[in-house]
């Protein structure tokens, strides 16, 4: 009987790992092949820059309703 609960969690534990193995195979194969487009990328630092400057801006008790 313990056999055969062993085997079933084994099983289990094997079967996760290899979704997660082939998952990362795909995703990394899915990225190499075809990158995200470059597109964005300008219009990403924007706001990056943009979220930067609002940070170091000053406290959010010293924000009015509007900035925040």
């Amino acid at each position: 009987m313990s056999g055969t609960a062993r085997g079933t969690g084994l099983r289990t534990i094997f079967s996760i790992f290899l979704g997660m193995m082939l998952n990362a195979f795909i995703g990394i194969g899915a990225y190499t092949f075809h990158p995200p487009p470059k597109e964005f990328d300008q219009e990403i630092r924007k706001l990056n820059q943009r979220e930067q400057e609002i940070r170091e801006a000053g406290q959010s008790d010293e924000w009015t309703a509007e900035e925040r």
